[in-house]
């Protein structure tokens, strides 16, 4: 452990010296292990209060916000990649689909990431001997008190934040199609602008592209939130399917869970 702490003060001291860009992010990811490796001591500390204190939170500390910022990462890259691609479609089907690419990896992004944070916390378990977090116990409350983890929704549905804002693009970019009139007559202002220079055209062009967008936006914000309100409101087993894979996926990498089907989970509400 000191040698360890050692190479780490000495590589510490190498990246804030150096220019080099890997250096700095290798400078970075010492840091953040070695920060680790301090909280991995409170395991083997002698003292319980710190121990306890520690470990209770290890999960939450260390994990969390990093496998969060990687998974946000892959899904910002995606949507900019599939985003940049759509720019160059003219067909309004093939902007569709590169959406609809888009909203699959997303999902498969939140499902990995809600299995690897479910990885970390046994590993956890794993290293410290026995189950500091109890997984059923927290899989049980998230369906009887689903609003008091708003914080671990928040985490997993975060890499579905640049997908939606993908869709909503897509929706706008719907009133700027051929077969909106309201186009061809502004495409008739700017030619007339060209030609008389009047600045009344501007103020027309200028209004009516404020109009179009904020109406097409405001409809696909409205359609999502309307739709997860009705998803949540009538169909909460759409949220319990979620909750059997993570459990059945924590009962097969040897978690204390015991995967609970989605009917039992409805006949519980009744």
């Amino acid at each position: 452990m000191l040698g360890f702490l050692f190479f780490t003060v000495r590589f510490s001291k190498l990246g804030l010296t150096s220019k080099l860009p890997i250096e700095k992010y290798a400078f970075r990811f010492v840091i953040y292990f070695s920060f680790i490796t301090i909280l991995y001591a409170a395991f083997n500390s002698s003292y319980d209060h710190v121990k306890t204190a520690l470990n209770s939170h290890y999960w939450v500390i260390v994990f969390l916000p990093f496998l969060n910022a990687v998974f946000d990462f892959i899904s910002i890259g995606t949507t900019r990649f599939l985003l940049r691609n759509a720019v160059l479609e003219n067909f309004w089907i093939a902007r569709g689909i590169l959406s609809l690419i888009d909203a699959i990896v997303a999902i498969v992004l939140l499902i990995s990431l809600g299995c690897l944070i479910i990885f970390g916390v046994q590993s956890i378990t794993w290293l410290a001997g026995n189950p500091l977090i109890d997984l059923k116990t927290i899989f049980d409350d998230i369906a009887a008190h689903p609003g008091s983890y708003l914080w671990i929704y928040l985490i997993l549905f975060s890499t579905l934040l640049p997908t939606i804002l993908h869709f909503i693009l897509w929706w706008t970019s719907l009133a700027f199609n051929r077969i909106n009139p309201l186009n061809k007559l502004i495409a008739y202002w700017i030619n007339r602008r060209e030609i008389t220079d009047d600045a009344l055209y501007s103020m027309y062009i200028i209004f009516f592209l404020t109009v179009q967008i904020t109406f097409f936006t405001s409809m696909a914000i409205i359609g999502i939130v309307q739709t997860s309100t009705y998803i949540v409101t009538y169909y909460p087993a759409f949220g319990y399917y979620f909750l059997w894979f993570f459990e059945w996926f924590a009962y097969s990498i040897g978690a204390a869970v015991e995967p609970t089907s989605v009917e039992t989970r409805l006949l519980m509400d009744v």
